[in-house]
């Protein structure tokens, strides 16, 4: 007979998997009607709670790894208050680990599937080697793991093709969104920052999708891509950060003398960098030029000028990794999915017209 999956149960009663596994496991957030209901439907179709036995909870037997690689940030450590919150309440164990950039190589990979023998990982945010080589074994290796996978705020190498599940806010849009409302501001000379500088500009890394973006805006509104608008990062490791921000600005403002009237940067912190090096030339925000940023952090908003953002549902990413990869570990018939998260927009005071 076939294994009735948790999904089935819960498609059933119309309720999402995690209501399921509340149910199973007796939780307070679960009103008595729901989980009677929920345990009279599992009944019938005959669900067992894991895949393994029944009568077990999931948490007595399964271990969720969350990867974190390299240096960590405000908008991951925010996302990983939810995924663990999340994660707790469908009864999974989580085993947090880190990885700073240096150690990244197909033996800690291997190790930490080996040693650990988690259920299944979830990598929070990119996961992969610096140099072009090491970096497609890695995402060779990670492709053919054996357990499930979702990468959150992130995409794996493959594609939409992986054998892997993802989710992310849809970087491409929002950055479109944030050009575009430039763009009806009458701007024409746009920068963008900041780039890998000597990397690929069609790679898989955020920032290159978010610069594709960009570059679409451009081009839908007839608008010719300069090379001397995209602003070149001093850092391609720490390229996510307010001092990469600030001194890839200033290191592009001294050395090249743009002709500009507005940037939209890469994420919330290098837009925080780019308001002080601007400012450090005197110019003035919004007034002189005009910022976008992305993520929405909590920082932005309070920042002077804040920041126009998008802001990531971060919140609803996390519960969302948190379900699949519970299904992903408890029905053999799971498919892995690939979900775009739109983000909102919010007007801060560094475009003009706009207000707290």
């Amino acid at each position: 007979m076939p294994t009735v999956s948790i999904k089935k149960v819960a498609d059933k009663c119309g309720v999402s998997v995690s209501t399921v596994s509340r149910a199973m496991n007796n939780r307070s957030e679960v009103s008595p009607e729901t989980r009677e209901r929920i345990l009279s439907v599992a009944d019938e179709l005959g669900y067992v709670p894991n895949a393994n036995a029944r009568g077990l909870k999931i948490s007595d037997l399964q271990t969720v790894s969350v990867v974190i690689q390299g240096r960590t940030s405000e908008l991951l450590i925010e996302i990983l208050g939810h995924l663990q919150k999340s994660l707790s309440t469908l009864g999974l164990d989580v085993f947090l680990q880190h990885v700073p950039d240096e150690e990244v190589s197909l033996q800690t990979l291997t190790q930490m599937i080996t040693e650990r023998r988690p259920a299944g990982v979830v990598f929070l945010g990119r996961f992969g080697a610096t140099d072009s080589g090491s970096g497609d074994e890695i995402n060779r290796a990670i492709e053919d793991f054996k357990v499930p996978v979702i990468f959150c705020t992130a995409t794996p190498a493959a594609g939409p093709k992986s054998r892997h599940s993802a989710i992310s806010v849809d970087d491409l849009s929002g950055i479109k969104t944030l050009t575009n409302l430039l763009i009806d501001r009458g701007h024409t000379r746009i920068a963008f920052g900041v780039a890998q500088k000597g990397v690929a500009l069609e790679g898989q890394d955020i920032w290159a999708t978010r610069f594709r973006g960009y570059r679409e805006a451009l081009e839908e509104a007839g608008l010719e891509l300069d090379p001397e608008l995209i602003i070149p990062a001093t850092d391609n490791v720490d390229i996510y950060s307010a001092a990469t921000g600030y001194a890839s600005v200033t290191n592009w403002l001294e050395s090249t003398n743009p002709d500009f009237t507005a940037i939209v940067t890469s994420c919330d912190a290098v837009g925080l960098g780019t308001v002080r090096a601007l400012r450090d030339r005197e110019l003035r925000i919004p007034e002189d030029i005009e910022i976008t940023a992305f993520d929405g952090l909590e920082l932005s908003e309070y920042a002077i000028p804040s920041l126009t953002t998008i802001v990531q549902p971060l919140e609803k990413i996390a519960a969302a990794s948190a379900e699949i990869i519970f299904d992903a570990v408890t029905n053999p018939e799971h498919t892995p999915t690939w979900h775009l998260v739109e983000g909102a927009v919010r007007l801060g005071e560094s475009t003009q017209g706009s207000s707290r």
